[in-house]
């Protein structure tokens, strides 16, 4: 079972969830370096991720997004 980041993570998110949050996007084909600053790349990676989801690609991962990314994941 794999650990999966928690609400809400957006652009200039820093520590361990914002972390947590770009393994997960990594583990979904993302190339993120996992320094647990939330920036441009790792914004676009889950512009991405949730666009290919089918989810509102704004760039902030909130409750949708997580409950996505937990049915994928786990």
């Amino acid at each position: 079972q794999n650990a999966i980041a928690t609400p809400t993570v957006k652009m200039g998110t820093r520590g361990s969830n914002a972390k947590l949050l770009q393994h997960n996007l990594n583990q979904c084909g993302a190339t993120l370096e996992e320094d647990g600053i939330f920036g441009k790349l790792s914004t676009a990676a889950l512009v991405r991720w949730q666009h290919a989801n089918g989810l509102t690609a704004d760039g902030i991962y909130g409750k949708l997004s997580a409950a996505k990314m937990k049915e994928i994941l786990q």
